[in-house]
C-alpha cells in the first residue's frame, strides 16, 4: 500500500455508501523488466526475486488491510482487496470494466515537472479512459499546510477532457 492508498481509504470512510455497496481495493504493483528474471544466471537468485515480489505483493495486501481495518464505515460494506502485476492504468480500466464499476476512486502520487514527464500521470491516464465516472484524491502532503483539507473534485464521462471544469464533492 501507498500514502496514496491510505488517502483514498479516508476519503471514502468519510463519505455515506449505501448499504448493498460493494467495493473492490485494488493496488497495480509496476511491471518488472521483460528481462528481470533472466539477468542471472543463477537459478537460486531467480528464485529469490520471484520470492521478493511475493513478499511485496502478500506486504502490499496487509497494508491494504490494516488501513482498511483504521476505516470503520468501510469494514461494514462488503469488499476484496487485490493487488495485480503489471500496467496500472490497464490494470485499472480492465478491472473497472470486468466489475461494470459505478465509480472508481483513487489516488494520486501528485507529480510534477520530470518526474510527471517520465512516469505520467496514472489517475490522469485512467480518467480519460475510463467508462465510469472517476474521482482522483490527492495526498495531504501535496498541500503546503498539513492541517488544510483536500478539495476533491470529480470528473464525468461527458467530460471531454481533463482541462474542463470541474465539479467540486460536497463533504459530507
Amino acid at each position: 500500500g501507498s500514502r496514496s492508498d491510505e488517502s483514498v481509504i479516508s476519503w471514502m470512510n468519510h463519505h455515506c455508501w449505501r448499504p448493498e455497496s460493494q467495493f473492490c481495493f485494488l493496488h497495480v504493483l509496476p511491471n518488472l523488466p521483460p528481462d528481470y528474471l533472466s539477468q542471472s544466471l543463477d537459478v537460486q537468485a531467480s528464485l529469490k526475486q520471484m520470492e521478493d515480489r511475493a513478499d511485496l505483493e502478500s506486504e502490499t495486501r496487509q497494508t491494504l488491510q490494516r488501513s482498511l481495518n483504521h476505516a470503520p464505515r468501510l469494514c461494514r460494506l462488503p469488499y476484496e482487496l487485490e493487488v495485480l502485476d503489471g500496467n496500472p492504468c490497464e490494470n485499472i480500466l480492465a478491472a473497472t470494466a470486468s466489475r461494470q464499476a459505478d465509480l472508481l476512486v483513487m489516488g494520486s502520487h501528485c507529480r510534477t515537472g520530470l518526474s510527471r514527464l517520465i512516469s505520467g500521470s496514472v489517475s490522469s491516464q485512467t480518467a480519460l479512459n475510463a467508462r465510469c465516472s472517476v474521482v482522483v484524491v490527492k495526498h495531504q502532503s501535496y498541500y503546503h499546510d498539513d492541517s488544510a483539507e483536500s478539495e476533491t473534485y470529480a470528473r464525468t464521462n461527458e467530460d471531454d477532457d481533463l482541462a474542463s471544469p470541474r465539479v467540486p464533492i460536497p463533504k459530507l
